[in-house]
């Protein structure tokens, strides 16, 4: 949910301002409450996806280790003369 939420008002941002736009008959320029809106809906989105990380829901660099080629040192195998 708190993925889809902020997904969600940011593409019915339209609807959600249609009164504003209504009620005034387009005298008032709606356009800056839009736009921070959209970047406080960003917020919650960005603050979201710092919960999954901090949760472990999000993969990182460690949980791709095993696709990464093993460096040429890791294969030599010592000789006993």
């Amino acid at each position: 949910m708190a993925i889809i939420n902020p997904v969600k008002a940011i593409l019915s941002v339209g609807q959600a301002f249609q009164t504003f736009d209504s009620e005034d008959g387009g005298k008032i320029s709606t356009f800056l409450p839009k736009v921070v809106y959209i970047l406080l809906q960003c917020v919650a989105l960005g603050m979201s996806m710092v919960k999954l990380y901090f949760m472990g829901l999000l993969p990182n660099e460690s949980d791709w280790a095993h696709t990464t080629p093993l460096h040429p040192t890791e294969f030599v195998v010592p000789l006993n003369n």
